[in-house]
C-alpha cells in the first residue's frame, strides 16, 4: 500500500512539472512576442521634407506606433466627414421640403389675404350704400358728442338698424347659392349655344336678309308661295359660309334648285341647309364646329343673285331661322330683291 501511494505521488509531481513547464514556455513565448512588437513599434522612421527652394531640407522622426495612431486618426476623420456629409444631405433635403411647404403656405396666405381684401372692399361698398339709409333714421349732429344715457327712441332705432343689418346679411347669405346656380346656368347656356343653330351663316356677321321666312312672292311667277328659309346676301359671291352650330355633315353636293348645298345634322334634332354655294369646303360624314367654314357663297341652282338659302328644320318641320339667331334678326336688315331661292 505505501509503495502504491509513493508511485501516485511521484506521477502527480511529474504531471505538475510538465504542466508548469508548458505554461512557463507559453508565457515566455508571449512575453517575447510582445517584447518584439514593442521593440518594432518603438522603432522610428525619418521623414525628410525637401522644399522647392534653396532652404535646407527639414525632417522629423516618428515611430511606427505614431504612424499607426496617425493613420487611425485620419481614418476616423474620413469616417466622420462621410457621416457628416450624409447627415448634411438629409438636412438639406429636409430644408428643401420645409422651404417648399413654406412657399405653399405663403401662397395660401396670399390667397386668404386677397379674399379678405375683397371681403373688406365689398363691406366698405356695402357700408357706403347703407350710409344714407342709416343716416336718414335721425337728425343727430355728428359734431355733438352722444350722451351716455341714450333715449329709448334712439335705442329702438339702433336696435332696428341692427336687425336690418342682420336681415341684409341673411339675404346675402341666401343669395350666394342663387348666384352660383345662375353662373352654372350661364355656363350651360354657353355650351348649349354651340349645339343650336345660333349664329349668322355668313362669316363675320356681314350681309342682310333678302327674303324672309314664310309667305313671299315668287320672283319668277309673281304668285305667293311659302319660303322655307331665309336668303342671306352680300350682293357678291366669294364670302365664307360657316356652320351655325356643331354637327355632322350628312350631305355635301348638288341638290336640285338648291344648287351646291350642305346639310348638317345638329344636336336635339336640328338640321340646317345652306344652298346656292359657289364651292363646297366639306364632305359628307365630316364633323364640323360652330363657325367653321363649310362653303363659299355663290349663285348656283335656281337663283336670281349671289346669296345662300339658309334653312333650319326639326324633323320635317321648317323653322324660322331668325328665331334661333342669338344676336336677333333685327341685327340683319331686310332688303328684298337681293336674291331668291326656290
Amino acid at each position: 500500500m505505501p509503495s502504491l501511494l509513493k508511485r501516485y505521488k511521484s506521477a502527480e509531481r511529474e504531471v505538475y512539472k510538465k504542466v508548469s513547464s508548458g505554461f512557463a514556455r507559453r508565457a515566455r513565448g508571449v512575453a517575447a512576442t510582445w517584447a518584439r512588437f514593442i521593440r518594432g513599434g518603438s522603432q522610428s522612421v525619418s521623414i525628410l521634407v525637401v522644399a522647392h527652394s534653396e532652404e535646407p531640407p527639414r525632417g522629423f522622426r516618428i515611430s511606427f506606433f505614431g504612424l499607426a495612431g496617425a493613420a487611425m486618426l485620419a481614418l476616423a476623420v474620413v469616417v466622420l466627414i462621410f457621416a457628416f456629409s450624409g447627415g448634411l444631405g438629409g438636412a438639406r433635403a429636409r430644408v428643401s421640403a420645409s422651404s417648399a411647404e413654406l412657399l405653399q403656405a405663403q401662397d395660401e396666405l396670399e390667397a386668404v389675404k386677397t379674399q379678405t381684401q375683397r371681403l373688406e372692399d365689398a363691406y366698405k361698398d356695402f357700408q357706403a350704400a347703407l350710409g344714407p339709409i342709416m343716416a336718414s333714421g335721425g337728425t343727430h349732429d355728428a359734431r355733438q358728442p352722444v350722451k351716455k344715457a341714450a333715449s329709448p327712441l334712439l335705442f329702438a332705432r339702433r336696435k332696428a338698424e341692427a336687425q336690418s343689418m342682420a336681415e341684409i346679411r341673411e339675404d346675402l347669405d341666401q343669395s350666394a347659392p342663387i348666384i352660383a346656380e345662375y353662373g352654372s346656368m350661364l355656363g350651360q347656356m354657353d355650351s348649349v349655344k354651340k349645339t343650336v343653330p345660333a349664329v349668322w351663316p355668313i362669316s363675320g356677321g356681314i350681309g342682310h336678309i333678302s327674303t324672309t321666312f314664310g309667305t313671299n312672292p315668287n320672283p319668277f311667277t309673281g304668285q305667293s308661295y311659302f319660303h322655307t328659309g331665309i336668303d342671306c346676301s352680300t350682293y357678291r359671291s366669294g364670302d365664307l359660309l360657316v356652320a351655325t352650330a356643331d354637327g355632322k355633315v350628312i350631305f355635301a353636293g348638288v341638290e336640285g334648285g338648291y344648287g351646291r348645298c350642305v346639310i348638317i345634322a345638329h344636336a336635339y334634332g336640328y338640321i340646317t341647309r345652306m344652298g346656292h354655294m359657289d364651292r363646297i369646303l366639306v364632305h359628307s360624314g365630316q364633323t364640323v364646329k360652330q363657325g367653321q367654314g363649310v362653303g363659299i357663297l355663290g349663285n348656283t341652282g335656281v337663283s336670281t343673285a349671289p346669296h345662300t338659302h339658309y334653312e333650319v328644320m326639326m324633323g320635317r318641320s321648317y323653322l324660322d331661322p331668325t328665331e334661333y339667331l342669338w344676336s336677333g334678326s333685327r341685327s340683319f336688315p331686310i332688303i328684298t330683291g337681293g336674291g331668291f331661292a326656290d
